[in-house]
């Protein structure tokens, strides 16, 4: 072979090995397309993720929070929902309306969305909703709105196919969100894509597939974490049936770092820490773990914890205060809809166990449930209080019923880990807004 030749051959075989190199974490798809010159490019030296919404990514929350108050929603009797605000410094929810006196049920208001929401999410500059609903042309289709804090400039962020399903956990990094996508085929068969979608833009970009039982609980600098459940049509008592990964938007690297066996685990995300309780096998008692996501080192926190008789009677709350908070439940022998509950909250920095014997009654629920951490206080729901509503019925007259509405009010720390039941009450929705005074914040 002469010398052009064998250089010929060199050049293709390191042309080759770039483009294996270059497409091999975006298997499944063609190419990650180039962001606009106009959006805002993420240094790859500083990618900072967060999850926008709730603690483990697996159940969607109807409220978020910032550290001057919190967003929540109102489901009304017609489908439609109002957007509410419940500022920390004056204690007064209000409606997140552009208007001085409004019904709050027309599309010349701010707070409201005719067509309802699922979930709320919110970063530093915008609040978003999600709908997940039935159209005019009965093709179900998710949206994500993006909207300013104070509730105006309002418009579609992300519209997916009708045979598309947006699971409940999103992440950001400022400029993309990152969820997992479902897709159903003829077939009713599913598959499930990490997508990410330009804040800026909407445009909407396949990273890669994913399996069904792979869900997206938590995120740390470059890393999306995802909790891996069993396929149920393959689950045998040998199994190992979960585990924990760490998958890289920089390098599309997926890393394992835990395995564990079926029905004896709960974990969450936490500050770059992975925290997760583990039953014993006689589920007598369980262990609190800390999993370090940069280095996988692993520290038994405290053993011999109180638990059910599995993890299905018990409620994980989630960290508050360096706290790792949860709940026992027990049925009660005279009302077999009610359910009473042992709190234990077990310190993340040196194991010690406070128990939480604050009590309230909500449908039935009987522990305080923390809605969101300010600074120095709680957001609680506390108990119920009972509102009168004029309701429509199937002949087309109207009628009043008294309907259980839950009752929030603020707590400082202090007060709710010493079980002392001071607290604050938050006054319910009135028809006004205080939006001349939001808007002087920076960050509503």
């Amino acid at each position: 072979m002469d010398r052009r030749l064998k250089s010929y051959c060199i050049l293709f075989v390191l042309t080759l090995f770039t483009a294996v190199i270059l497409s091999g974490c975006l298997s499944g798809r063609t190419s990650l397309e180039v962001p606009d010159a106009n959006e805002t490019q993420v240094e790859e030296t500083n990618v900072q993720l967060r999850m926008l919404t709730t603690m483990d990514g697996s159940f969607a929350s109807s409220g978020i929070g910032n550290e001057d108050g919190y967003y929540s929603l109102r489901f009304n009797d017609d489908g439609s929902a109002n957007i509410l605000y419940t500022d920390r410094s004056s204690r007064q929810t209000v409606y997140l309306s552009n208007q001085i006196s409004s019904s709050h049920d027309n599309a010349t208001d701010t707070s409201w969305i005719e067509d309802g929401a699922t979930y709320l999410m919110a970063d530093e500059n915008s609040l978003y909703f999600v709908q997940s609903f039935v159209g005019r042309n009965m093709e179900p289709t998710d949206k994500i709105w993006r909207l300013d804090p104070n509730g105006e400039n309002r418009k579609i962020l992300m519209e997916l196919e009708p045979n598309q399903r947006l699971p409940q956990a999103v992440a950001s990094d400022g400029t993309y969100l990152y969820m997992v996508i479902e897709t159903v085929s003829q077939d009713a068969s599913s598959s499930y894509s990490l997508y990410r979608t330009s804040i800026a833009s909407g445009k909407k970009e396949k990273i890669t597939d994913l399996a069904g039982n792979e869900f997206l609980i938590g995120a740390y600098k470059e890393w999306l974490v995802f909790k891996s459940t069993p396929a149920f049509e393959s689950m045998t008592e040998s199994d190992t049936c979960g585990a924990l990964f760490l998958f890289s938007i920089k390098d599309c690297r997926k890393q394992l770092l835990l395995k564990w066996s079926p029905e004896t685990h709960y974990g969450i995300v936490h500050e770059g820490r992975y925290y997760y309780l583990q039953c014993d096998f006689d589920r007598r008692s369980a262990q609190l773990y800390s999993l370090n996501l940069e280095n996988g080192d692993t520290v038994c926190i405290k053993s011999g914890l109180p638990i059910g008789d599995s993890l299905d009677t018990t409620y994980f709350e989630g960290i508050y205060d360096g706290k790792f908070l949860y709940y026992v439940g027990s049925a009660d022998s005279e009302n077999v809809l009610a359910i009473h509950y042992a709190g234990y909250a077990v310190s993340s920095s040196d194991g010690a166990l406070e128990e939480v014997t604050l009590t309230s009654n909500f449908q039935g629920e009987t522990y305080v449930k923390i809605l969101w951490e300010f600074k120095d206080c709680f957001l609680v729901r506390n108990g119920e209080v009972i509102e009168t509503k004029v309701l429509e019925g199937i002949d087309g007259t109207s009628y009043t019923a008294k309907i259980p509405a839950p009752q929030w009010a603020l707590i400082a720390k202090e007060d709710f880990w010493s079980n002392n039941p001071n607290y604050q009450t938050i006054s319910p929705a009135v028809s006004y807004t205080h939006l001349r005074a939001h808007e002087t914040r920076h960050d509503i």
